[in-house]
């Protein structure tokens, strides 16, 4: 099983009320997005999916951030991504097929547009 362990993991709360997000950046400017519903649901549980990075995943866990290797046997369905909960955040801009969000990267406007 190869995992990584991440140290430089940062979460961050945007806006407030019905817009805010959590961006967990992995980079300095990339970075997965999550609602507060998403985000409240990921932080109960043991083990987490975040998103999906070209092969990788990044998964948060109770000891912190890792990245999975491809050659791990991860289940896309056990990501908060696209799950199919009835979550409409129209923030989300993951991969239909997969079911596991890609990442943004920050460009210094106020758009965001996925990392492809």
């Amino acid at each position: 099983m190869a995992l990584r362990r991440l140290t430089n993991v940062r979460v961050e709360e945007t806006g407030f009320w019905v817009f805010k997000t959590y961006k967990f950046y992995f980079t300095k400017t990339r970075h997965f997005v999550m609602s507060p519903s998403q985000y409240e649901r990921a932080k109960k549980q043991k083990v987490s999916c975040i998103g999906r990075d070209q092969d990788r995943v990044l998964w948060w866990t109770t000891q912190g951030f890792y990245w999975a290797e491809p050659e791990l046997d991860e289940k896309p369905s056990s990501c908060w991504f696209g799950t199919g909960s009835g979550d409409k955040n129209r923030s989300w801009s993951g991969s239909r097929r997969s079911g596991i969000a890609e990442p943004h990267q920050r460009n210094g406007d106020a758009s965001r547009s996925p990392m492809r």
